[in-house]
């Protein structure tokens, strides 16, 4: 993966960044909830 010099991007750029950075931190954190829930339930119908 390239190094980004922060400094050289646009305040666009960076923003952009940042939005996608917290898409990849949700979409991991709800597969993590949904791995739990699930988890729970298998103990529960046990």
């Amino acid at each position: 993966m390239p190094v980004i010099n922060i400094e050289d991007l646009t305040e666009k750029d960076k923003l952009k960044m940042e939005v996608d950075q917290l898409k990849k931190e949700v979409t991991l954190e709800r597969m993590m909830i949904q791995a739990r829930h699930c988890q729970n339930q298998s103990l529960a119908d046990s």
